[in-house]
């Protein structure tokens, strides 16, 4: 778009400018201030702001004055409201020479690009930094074409195009959205305009906070202490990402058990495993110590504490709480003593008459299955025994909670039931008692052979399972669809674990897996380096922790040598 400006002061037109009094041969010809770099970055902040996408990010933004075409039409009044465009819309033009025709002023050709850097390559700026090999380029270009320049023709010599910083025009606010909307390769080259671009950027948390919220996948605690730094917490968790996406981790052994390590759950300060060998080990989960041993007393010992007495099959803690589960066909409840920071026995708990292969917490109970083809309810306050579910015509091998008060069990008759256990439902407004409560509402068949595990998505919106048919599975909660069928194992699948958008698989195949739940595509395949079949797996952000028949744990580390657990690190949950 181009407006025409004359008169001997040379006042120029806003974006709906026309016109003005003076001598026709005095004229300039103004081409937008900003060319396609701001308006295409605009553009893309209304439409995406307009379509409510989660999409927002602009690539390769380039900005080339020799090409630039009008204001896009949407952006015109809200950006003019600002007065912005008036502003840098209005010149000075003097015809020193007199000439009657216009004499045109070449104006560079500026180009622009925030490019996008690889983020596989070792960033150094501000912790997400730049390649040395695009340090160079990127720089030159960077710090030479910060600013905008105003391409003018006219009558005079003495015109000089304009260079305004856009930093130093509009609102804070208003570039701080523009960034929002850069990929972080772009952010990344864009300190390297200048000092003031580099301090805005980077002592800007508001900008961090949308960057990192912008990502579907990533989270942080609701315990994160006000004032923390979303600068740090994006470096680390795209510095995850970098690595999970290479595949750059470091592994190390647990040793200690003196056979098969059948079951295991960690968390942020422990590691706890079950083994054949009638021993829960604990271990520190930063230097993967054996910090206590959970075993029968000697025999004779006569001590009355209540100790399995066969294989430890599963087990399940929060901070208050750990059950085990054994093929002596009964559960213990431990209770953890934080000033000891030990675990010790409670209570034992029988009702099943074969061994206990799973367990679970959900709301206020525990629940377990067994190889009795039975489920069991216990309240998780008292220990007692609340209901038996039936149904299944196989061993029970897997339960897990799923959102909203049921939980999903998995057997060797190849089905899948999803089972109601809500104490009360709602009914024209008023809680009133479950008269299904403990009933099978859904069955779920597919599988060719008996099934060995299954998960369930934190949304409670998927259900996987894994089996005998060397297939995985995910399905649909809502409507028992199955969506997606996964192959690439050769054995049994013997175990699942799911966070984020991942699914994470174990096999007597020797191999660990890592899928898209979403899409069901393979992201990755471990080495097999387990000496025999694998009984577990879980994962989280930064680990991925297995078990196997050869009595050892492996533990893959993907936080890059970092202490995360000092920091604001440990309070990234997604």
């Amino acid at each position: 778009m181009s407006t025409a400006a004359s008169g001997s002061t040379g006042q120029g037109h806003g974006l709906g400018g026309g016109g003005g009094g003076g001598s026709p041969n005095r004229r300039s010809t103004l081409r937008r201030p900003f060319g396609g770099r701001i308006s295409r970055l605009l553009r893309a902040l209304s439409s995406s702001n307009r379509s409510g996408t989660a999409d927002r990010t602009v690539e390769d933004v380039t900005m080339d004055h020799a090409t630039t075409s009008a204001h896009p039409a949407p952006l015109t009044r809200s950006v003019s409201s600002l007065g912005f465009f008036r502003r840098m819309s209005t010149t000075t033009s003097t015809n020193q020479a007199g000439s009657s025709s216009p004499k045109p002023l070449h104006a560079r050709s500026a180009s622009f690009t925030l490019s996008k850097i690889d983020s596989a390559h070792n960033l150094s700026h501000f912790g997400l930094g730049l390649s040395p090999e695009a340090d160079a380029s990127t720089n030159a270009s960077a710090i030479d074409e910060g600013f905008f320049t105003i391409p003018i023709t006219g009558t005079a010599d003495a015109i000089r195009p304009r260079r305004l910083d856009p930093l130093h025009t509009l609102p804070p606010e208003l570039c701080t959205q523009i960034f929002s909307y850069l990929p972080i390769g772009s952010v990344s080259s864009a300190t390297l305009v200048s000092h003031a671009w580099h301090a805005h950027i980077t002592h800007t948390p508001s900008l961090w906070r949308t960057l990192f919220s912008s990502q579907p996948t990533w989270s942080v605690s609701p315990s994160l202490p006000p004032g923390s730094s979303w600068r740090e917490l994006y470096r680390i968790r795209h510095g995850l990402e970098r690595r999970w996406k290479n595949g750059e981790y470091t592994g190390r052994w647990l040793k200690g058990h003196g056979d098969s390590v059948y079951c295991l759950q960690f968390d942020n300060d422990k590691i706890v495993t079950g083994s054949r060998d009638r021993t829960i080990k604990v271990w520190d989960a930063r230097s993967l110590e054996c910090v206590q041993t959970l075993a029968p007393p000697p025999p004779g010992s006569g001590s009355g504490v209540p100790f399995h007495t066969a294989s430890i099959l599963c087990l399940q803690f929060n901070r208050e709480i750990l059950v085990s589960g054994s093929s002596d066909s009964t559960l213990i409840m431990w209770v953890y003593n934080p000033s000891l920071q030990t675990w010790t026995p409670r209570k034992k708990l029988q009702g099943h008459t074969a061994g206990v292969l799973d367990v679970c917490f959900s709301g206020s109970y525990i629940v377990s299955c067994s190889k009795d083809t039975t489920l069991c309810i216990w309240s998780r306050e008292t220990g007692e025994l609340v209901k038996v579910l039936r149904g299944h015509r196989g061993p029970v091998n897997a339960v897990r909670s799923m959102k909203g008060g049921y939980v999903v069990s998995a057997s060797g008759d190849w089905t899948v039931r999803v089972w109601d256990i809500r104490l009360t439902v709602e009914e024209d407004g008023i809680e009133i008692p479950n008269m299904h409560f403990g009933e099978c509402v859904k069955e779920l068949r597919g599988h060719a052979r008996g099934l060995a595990c299954v998960e369930v998505s934190p949304d409670g919106r998927y259900i996987v399972s894994g089996g005998n048919d060397q297939k995985i599975k995910i399905w649909s909660s809502s409507t028992g669809e199955c969506l997606h069928t996964l192959s690439g194992h050769s054995l049994l699948v013997r175990t699942l674990h799911l966070f984020n958008d991942r699914i994470i698989s174990g096999s007597y195949d020797r191999r660990v897996c890592v899928w898209d739940l979403e899409t069901g595509e393979l992201r990755m395949e471990f080495p097999k380096d387990h000496g025999s079949w694998i009984f577990c797996v879980k994962g989280d952000l930064g680990r991925v922790v297995s078990t196997s028949q050869d009595c050892r744990g492996l533990v893959l580390d993907f936080w890059g040598g970092e202490d995360w657990r000092e920091g604001v690190g440990k309070y990234l949950t997604g």
